[in-house]
């Protein structure tokens, strides 16, 4: 466990900069809409607190935004840091190229995925987190395999049992340090907007740090590293 933990530190440092390029340049879109526009706030409900004014369409268009582009970070941050791996060069263009023709198939299976893990949530704080570990390959099926979004989550359960409380004790590190970064940031809130985005875009890279761990993990099970 400890070993996967350093590993994906190790990694992260040596090759922070073209990870983090790609988690910035999907992150910016939504980013710029935060920046460009204040929260609309139209009316307070029964709690007192403000309500979103859907009407202008911020946080219409912030939704879009990750409709279209979560899929295809899912699948072009695999391919990249299996490509830094493999000592093989790839822009982001190419990897955006190659993950273009995958986007339906990464669409659906993070939809499936977010609604196996939302009831895993409702019955309790750990079978959500657990179910998340467990599925956590899906995304690697698609990428590499092109694989089917009901094929990729049957086989990442399959593969995740072997090593199943190693990989949630790693991934559980990760989401704490990822959750505490934001927590910081949700703590200064009140600053300027402007250095809000900017504190955002600084932190956001190492949320990269997730699926480097899970990618260590996906390819030791299947021999790919040694």
């Amino acid at each position: 466990m400890f070993d996967r933990i350093s590993e994906t530190f190790t990694f992260f440092s040596r090759h922070w900069w073209g990870i983090g390029l790609i988690v910035w340049v999907f992150a910016a879109p939504s980013l710029m809409i935060d920046l460009l526009f204040d929260p609309p706030v139209s009316e307070v409900d029964e709690e007192g607190m403000p309500r979103l004014d859907l009407a202008n369409g911020l946080v219409l268009a912030q939704a879009m935004v990750m409709i279209v582009l979560t899929p295809l970070s899912s699948i072009v941050l695999p391919l990249k840091i299996r490509a830094i791996l493999n000592q093989q060069p790839m822009s982001v263009g190419e990897a955006v190229r190659l993950a273009i023709p995958l986007w339906f198939k990464s669409f659906v299976t993070l939809l499936l995925t977010g609604v196996i893990i939302f009831f895993g949530f409702m019955m309790f704080l750990f079978p959500g987190m657990y179910l998340m570990a467990r599925l956590s390959y899906a995304p690697f099926y698609v990428a590499f395999e092109g694989a089917s979004p009901m094929s990729a989550l049957q086989r990442s359960m399959h593969a995740t049992r072997p090593d199943h409380w190693n990989l949630l004790g790693v991934l559980l590190v990760f989401w704490l340090l990822v959750i505490s970064a934001h927590g910081l940031l949700a703590s200064g809130l009140e600053m300027m907007p402007a250095v809000s985005v900017l504190v955002q875009f600084i932190i956001a890279p190492i949320t990269a740090l997730i699926t480097i761990a899970a990618l260590r993990f996906f390819d030791l099970h299947h021999h790919t590293y040694q």
